[in-house]
């Protein structure tokens, strides 16, 4: 048995070890295209384009509601029945989520079209330099890469939940080089924003024809698809999946309040050359993030297939380990960043934009408290049992974003701009892990104790 264990141990262990490699190359990637992207945008088309750019670009994080938390839903059911070798409900899962997608895509095109059709948008966005009509063309390129961007993630789910989320990883970061290499050299021809838009739409499509090609090898022969795969779709399914899915669509309603609505409040109180000074303080901080979303997304299928096997002592020593290691990760950056911080934004935007010491450092204390409740978050998020959590996010993300009108709305000030961010953290680590406290069998301080310890092992 201690054999079998050890061998268990070193097979979980290399799939992290994997997952973390393939993970900290994307981070990197990230990096660089923020590095590069901010000086390369403001030099071919000035602050106020890009800013402009930069409300538009949100427009995909939006539609994410429209998933209705589908994808992640069957996901993780599909790497929880993975775990069981129950084959005929990964299959389920898969092919009703594909159905279900194809159908609401489908209409949400319907619904964005007739939308661009009547709405003012030039008054509502206040835009300046981008027109009506290209505004409506972007709109559109974003509407069909969500789409797809939809189908790649539940393709991505059958390489995750067969233990291969490095593979998966991968083939993203694959596209998203291209997809960077392209737009650098577009850029340097004075692209349009319309251009742009285009090439990202160009990338999610080539990956979505590299996914398609990679399930179709005989290492996934348990997976049905095409027209045999469709007759297992059922409604019986997506309304079993219905539950966990709506508490998933929380999430990115959360989000979307969190890190898109303040960029409308800042661009339409202040305005929009502000925004580009807001995204850029957030963008440098938003490294932690990164570090931290790398960690549980990395763990996240392991905590599946942990419960869908009933090992809830190897669930606890995975919750932990993430805790540890997104905490200690975000607190040494935050030391960090705190003191070379300015020094990298000047150097960064060729001081073009102002370091503003309240707002950087307001972002850096809620990636510390972030690190904190995030990997807590992440637990019951992947096997899906995560609705309490999810609607006590949207609330706390809710009472941030209003406390954040009103203090631009008095201030006039992008200083203040995110405080109201940093009390919704507050507000979500106290709930987030209290909630865990039952379900991990162990008091909040206990948590919080075990966090801070500087130790880490399977």
């Amino acid at each position: 048995m201690k054999i079998i264990s050890s061998l268990s141990k070193n097979v979980i262990f290399k799939r992290l070890i994997n997952g973390l490699g393939v993970g900290v190359i994307e981070q990197i990637l990230n990096v660089i295209i923020q590095v590069v992207s901010i000086p390369m945008f403001l030099h071919a088309w000035g602050k106020v384009l890009y800013g402009e750019w930069l409300v538009l670009y949100t427009f995909p994080m939006y539609l994410t509601i429209s998933d209705l938390g589908f994808s992640k839903a069957a996901i993780n059911s599909m790497t929880m029945s993975f775990a069981k070798k129950d084959w005929d409900s990964v299959n389920r899962y898969f092919n009703s989520c594909l159905v279900l997608l194809a159908v609401v895509g489908f209409f949400l095109l319907l619904l964005i079209m007739i939308l661009m059709k009547f709405l003012p948008l030039i008054s509502i966005l206040n835009f300046h330099l981008i027109h009506e009509f290209q505004i409506i063309k972007v709109v559109i390129t974003f509407t069909f890469l969500f789409l797809i961007h939809q189908q790649n993630s539940l393709l991505t789910g059958a390489l995750t939940c067969s233990g291969r989320f490095a593979k998966g990883v991968s083939i993203q970061v694959l596209y998203k080089f291209i997809e960077f290499i392209i737009i650098v050299i577009m850029l340097s021809m004075s692209a349009s924003v319309e251009v742009i838009a285009l090439i990202y739409l160009l990338s999610a499509f080539l990956r979505y024809l590299h996914l398609n090609f990679e399930v179709r090898e005989k290492k996934y022969s348990w997976l049905v698809i095409g027209v045999s795969g469709l007759n297992l779709a059922s409604f019986k399914t997506i309304r079993e999946l219905a539950s966990p899915a709506l508490a998933f669509m929380l999430g990115p309603i959360g989000n979307a309040l969190r890190n898109q609505v303040p960029l409308f409040f800042i661009s339409s109180i202040i305005g929009p050359s502000f925004v580009v000074m807001y995204t850029t303080m957030r963008t440098i901080t938003n490294i932690g993030i990164q570090f931290i979303g790398l960690i549980n997304r990395s763990i996240s299928p392991e905590y599946a297939r942990a419960f869908g096997e009933d090992n809830i002592d190897l669930l606890k020593k995975l919750y932990l380990n993430a805790c540890r290691l997104a905490f200690w990760g975000a607190f040494l950056l935050s030391l960090f960043l705190g003191i070379s911080g300015k020094y990298i934004l000047l150097f960064w935007t060729e001081g073009k934009i102002d370091f503003n010491y309240i707002l950087f450092y307001t972002f850096l204390l809620s990636l510390i408290v972030n690190s904190l409740w995030l990997s807590s978050f992440f637990l019951t998020y992947s096997i899906n049992k995560h609705k309490r959590q999810s609607v006590e996010y949207v609330i706390s993300c809710l009472i941030g974003i209003i406390i954040t009108f009103l203090i631009l709305l008095s201030t006039k000030n992008v200083s203040f701009a995110a405080i109201g961010i940093l009390i919704s953290d507050f507000l979500i680590l106290t709930r987030v892990i209290k909630i865990n406290t039952k379900f991990l069998n162990q008091t909040f301080w206990e948590i919080l104790k075990s966090t801070f310890v500087f130790s880490f092992k399977i």
